[in-house]
């Protein structure tokens, strides 16, 4: 691999490159992460979008009055479905998905 100037980069030098842009990724990608939290945090929707929510809720509290069984039904559907989704994060443990036992800091640094 060259430069523009023909230089040749060693080994280390790349290695070193792929660990600044790896670490670099990891901290965007913990970013995106956390903000995606912050956007899906019902509190955060409620205040952002006041008139959307007084809208689910009135049509919601609508069917409800109207068709009480079918709601209850659906609901009972959705929970059956959501069940195995939620059995499988509770016997993982933390529920991030992973498999790998989480990072433990290390005690020379």
């Amino acid at each position: 691999m060259s430069r523009g100037n023909g230089e040749k980069r060693s080994a280390q030098n790349l290695r070193e490159g792929f660990e600044k842009n790896r670490e670099q990724i990891q901290r965007d990608l913990s970013e995106l992460g956390h903000r995606f939290q912050d956007i899906l945090n019902p509190r955060h929707l409620l205040s952002r979008h006041p008139i959307l929510t007084a809208g689910a809720g009135a049509v919601l509290g609508f069917l409800i009055v109207r068709r009480p069984a079918e709601v209850v039904r659906a609901a009972s559907r959705l929970a059956s479905l959501g069940a195995p989704l939620l059995l499988s994060a509770l016997i993982k443990g933390d529920g991030s998905g992973s498999s790998e036992p989480p990072e433990t800091p290390n005690e020379n640094s």
